[in-house]
């Protein structure tokens, strides 16, 4: 067994020394795509026009699939679709063009590290980071508020570390037991108690090794506990409502009791005037006095939007 249970303090500092190195001797441990990196760093220079970053989108096939399936959409596509990697750049603009690469080199990554995953693990983990990359741009779309690709990456990337934790062989057994699919708090802290910290760490120390942006660190390290970010702290609180909102979709589907959290619910009080347990509170919503989303909370009619979109969206 690669981690033993520590007993006293020092054991639990040396097992969070040793939990980074036995990572890095893992011979496939899934990286960030290159052709990601090459793209990002034209995408960053100051001087750099759409045309350039078109031209270096152009040169891998996944990429350029990945920025026309984006940026086709139900979130940008607002007209006709488009065909060419330069029309999608004119649509998306730069900031979101480099939250696109972000998204598809997130998605690679994911698929490279769930091939040595079963595939029940595999599907349930790619579905639910879509899923709450999905519910989170939906509600900054409806919220209007400051992201611009931010909030679909962030998705992509919160649950990283469960990847690294179910690799096979498994760090820990508890990563691949079909009762640790919905993530509670006592799924906190059996990772910890085995391992000496969590995914959360774990993914954060994975992102910053691929050298990959600050808030997608901050989003992976807190989305559990945004209360300690203290950076990005409006897009860590946006996903951990996201991935809240998934995990009560996953429950309610699997017939398993869960609660949302309180500060999922002071966030959606704040932001729509009622939460979930006080839908009939809420004030008049034009999109849910008619139809299939007659009466439901906008929190509600987000899901079921994010949820249709996931199914759709399987690049």
């Amino acid at each position: 067994m690669w981690f033993r249970r520590s007993t006293t303090t020092a054991e639990t500092s040396a097992s969070r020394q040793h939990w980074k190195a036995d990572f890095c001797r893992l011979e496939d441990l899934p990286m960030f795509p290159t052709w990601a990196v090459e793209a990002l760093e034209v995408a960053n220079q100051p001087d750099s026009s759409l045309r350039d970053l078109a031209r270096v989108i152009q040169r891998d096939v996944v990429l350029t699939a990945g920025i026309l399936k984006l940026a086709n959409s139900s979130l940008y596509c607002a007209g006709r679709e488009i065909t060419s990697v330069e029309q999608a750049v004119v649509r998306l603009g730069l900031v979101r063009c480099r939250h696109a690469i972000l998204a598809v080199g997130m998605r690679s990554l994911w698929r490279e590290g769930t091939r040595r995953l079963i595939p029940r693990w595999a599907q349930y983990l790619w579905h639910h980071a879509l899923l709450v990359g999905q519910i989170a741009a939906r509600l900054a779309q409806r919220l209007h508020l400051p992201f611009q690709g931010e909030e679909l990456v962030g998705g992509l990337a919160h649950d990283v570390g469960r990847i690294v934790l179910a690799l096979d062989p498994p760090p820990i057994p508890l990563a691949k037991r079909d009762d640790a699919f919905l993530e509670t708090p006592q799924v906190l802290l059996s990772e910890r108690d085995q391992l000496a910290a969590d995914h959360t760490q774990i993914g954060a120390w994975f992102l910053q090794m691929n050298r990959l942006p600050a808030f997608l660190t901050d989003i992976a390290e807190y989305h559990h506990a945004p209360e300690r970010a203290v950076h990005h702290i409006e897009l860590v609180q946006l996903i951990a409502v996201a991935e809240d909102l998934a995990n009560l979709w996953y429950a309610a589907n699997h017939g398993q009791a869960y609660a949302l959290a309180e500060p999922t619910h002071a966030w959606l009080r704040q932001r729509f005037g009622c939460s979930l347990n006080g839908s009939r509170e809420c004030p008049p919503d034009p999109s849910s006095s008619e139809g299939p989303y007659r009466g439901l909370h906008p929190a509600q009619i987000v899901l079921q939007q994010a949820v249709l979109e996931t199914q759709q969206l399987a690049w």
